[in-house]
């Protein structure tokens, strides 16, 4: 009888190993003859009987085991047969895969200077933290913490190390959500990146880019986090994806009482997806993308120009206050039509440095003002610098209001004939066509399992199979799974109002970061 610890036989695929006593090959045809423990023999096939022995053992105690991304949880040591592995566990219990489907990851708390920032954020939780009846919450937290997965992205943050590794640029991106130029860019960087950061004021669409990246994440069987310093953040997150009937794929989970609710409301049956298991128009997506991409940037050039005219305008209303109070003494520069507004701000500059150096104003310098800005008449030189600036800048506001104004209908009419607000409107329904029917194939079962609280510890994979999207606070994520699960996106919306340490704790949990606010 084999000793199993240092060898391993695989029959069609299978670990045989325990209960093999023996084999035998013919010698004549191409089988061999396994002797079981019940000393009952069948032949098979010699393709279908592997043999390996004297394997590579290795500790992996201190060390996380993955199979095919999910954690592996006791494993105590990992044998190496050649392309295959067995994973031994502290039970006893074994289980053989291909050696690729395996992945071992160390803590980055190995690391002395990872650990030393560590305990730093510890000492920060600890002065920080909310204390009931002599508990430190938050520093409880970090108590429990003794391991931090190098492949984390707090990992990255503790030894101020960039891992481009995580980086997945497959795919087509949809926006089934809505967009503009600034939000597509937020997006596509977000999916790519370690960690990006997403800034603007309230009404800019950080809540919509959340949601179409949280859509090309599930997409492409990725789990997100999403995450804030209080529950209404998220909340709204929630209410939008059931705004658009794709709720299902969220669990709003974080502390005890939000986890007791989620249990109690959950429902087996999946919402009817019959209609969307066809997506006729995916092809479509690339073309129009690329038909928007130019019209995109006009639209963003549009959105610059308003903003810039409304700010130009109020200048000029605080600008007219001074220069009534001035007494300009004509002749001043006439600058031909052709000459943009910029331009004349730029001579008002120069004919400022020539007086502050006291230059004179000769022959040849006169014929270059002439030629750079179209001035034939040079009967100004001489009058006092304030006048002629504040003319020019005077100049300055009329033209430019008036080229800002030209270049803000050329677009519009652009955009018009365009159609650019319902081509804008196809294509975020055909990018939803798309989100829905990659759901409707995930989905393939109108149910799913009824999960108990004790299931988001134990049975964590299973439920983040089926809830892709956790909902939660910054503080409670990382206890809202079990603690072995990584995410591969938190999202932290709201991100001003969450501190370092509190922030650390959901970095812990994730490959990928998207800080927004």
């Amino acid at each position: 009888m084999p000793n199993s610890k240092n060898n391993l036989i695989l029959i069609r695929g299978e670990d045989k190993t325990s209960s093999v006593v023996s084999w035998s090959f013919d010698r004549y045809k191409p089988v061999v003859f396994i002797t079981y423990s019940n000393r009952k023999s069948y032949p098979y096939n010699t393709n279908d009987v592997k043999f390996f022995k004297n394997p590579e053992n290795i500790s992996v105690a201190d060390q996380l085991v993955l199979r095919n991304g999910l954690p592996k949880y006791d494993a105590e040591m990992i044998q190496i047969f050649d392309s295959y592995c067995r994973i031994v566990y502290k039970t006893g219990d074994t289980e053989v895969c291909l050696r690729r489907e395996v992945k071992m990851i160390d803590s980055a708390l190995k690391d002395p200077k990872s650990k030393n920032c560590f305990d730093y954020l510890k000492n920060i939780a600890l002065a920080i933290g909310l204390t009931v009846d002599g508990y430190n919450i938050l520093a409880a937290r970090y108590d429990k913490i003794d391991f931090v997965r190098d492949d984390s992205i707090l990992a990255s943050f503790l030894s101020e190390k960039r891992d481009g590794s995580n980086r997945d640029v497959s795919g087509t991106n949809v926006y089934p959500f809505g967009f503009n130029l600034s939000q597509r860019q937020a997006i596509d960087n977000a999916l790519v990146s370690d960690i990006s950061i997403i800034e603007g004021p309230p009404g800019t669409g950080k809540t919509q880019t959340i949601l179409n990246i949280i859509a090309n994440a599930v997409m492409r069987g990725k789990s997100v986090a999403v995450v804030s310093s209080n529950n209404s953040a998220t909340a709204n997150v929630f209410e939008k994806l059931n705004k658009y009937g794709v709720g299902f794929i969220a669990a709003p989970l974080g502390n005890s009482d939000n986890k007791t609710d989620f249990i109690q409301r959950q429902k087996a049956y999946l919402p009817d997806m019959s209609s969307w298991k066809s997506s006729p128009r995916k092809t479509q997506l690339p073309g129009r993308l690329s038909e928007l991409d130019e019209k995109l940037k006009l639209k963003n050039e549009l959105s610059g120009l308003i903003a810039e005219k409304a700010a130009v305008e109020t200048e000029r209303v605080h600008f007219t206050d001074y220069y009534n109070t001035l007494r300009i003494e004509f002749p001043m520069p006439s600058f031909p039509a052709k000459i943009p507004a910029k331009k004349i701000l730029a001579f008002a500059s120069e004919y400022e440095y020539l007086f502050s150096q006291k230059a004179n104003i000769g022959f040849f310098k006169k014929l270059l003002l002439r030629f750079e800005y179209g001035l034939r008449k040079l009967d100004f030189i001489g009058k006092s610098v304030e006048s002629v600036t504040a003319y020019c800048q005077k100049l300055y506001y009329d033209r430019r209001i008036t080229e800002i104004s030209k270049r803000c209908n050329t677009i519009e009419a652009v955009l018009k004939e365009f159609d650019f607000d319902r081509r804008m409107k196809e294509y975020s329904d055909i990018s939803m066509e798309v989100f829905k029917f990659s759901l409707a194939e995930k989905y393939r079962s109108h149910r799913r399992q009824i999960y108990r609280k004790d299931d988001l510890r134990t049975n964590a994979d299973q439920f983040i199979m089926d809830y892709p999207v956790i909902l939660s606070t910054t503080y409670s994520l990382s206890s809202s799974l079990s603690p072995q699960i990584c995410f591969d996106y938190v999202i932290v919306d709201e991100a001003s109002q969450v501190d370092l340490a509190t922030g650390a704790l959901a970095l812990s949990c994730a490959k990928k970061a998207v800080i927004v606010g």
